[in-house]
């Protein structure tokens, strides 16, 4: 992150989920190794995939075009099927 001018700006602006190892929050560590100690990352990211799969269906009906989520965001591989 260099030139460094403003070591809080080049953080800020510029840093990436890589370049942060510890988080102290009050004296506390709270990111030891880039993992979040006081949280169930697994509960999170499974959140997050549940929000996505209530969304994805519902998106036509927000887009000027009626566009679904395979027509505004086209999957990078097929569908794999077994």
């Amino acid at each position: 992150m260099t030139p460094l001018r403003d070591p809080v700006k080049n953080i800020v602006y510029n840093a990436t989920d890589e370049d942060v190892d510890r988080v102290y929050v009050n004296g506390r560590l709270v990111v030891d190794g880039g993992r979040v100690l006081a949280a169930d990352e697994h509960a999170i990211l499974t959140a997050l995939q549940a929000g996505g799969e209530r969304m994805w269906p519902r998106m036509a009906k927000f887009d000027w075009d009626g566009r679904g989520a395979d027509q505004l965001s086209p999957q990078t591989y097929p569908e794999w099927k077994r």
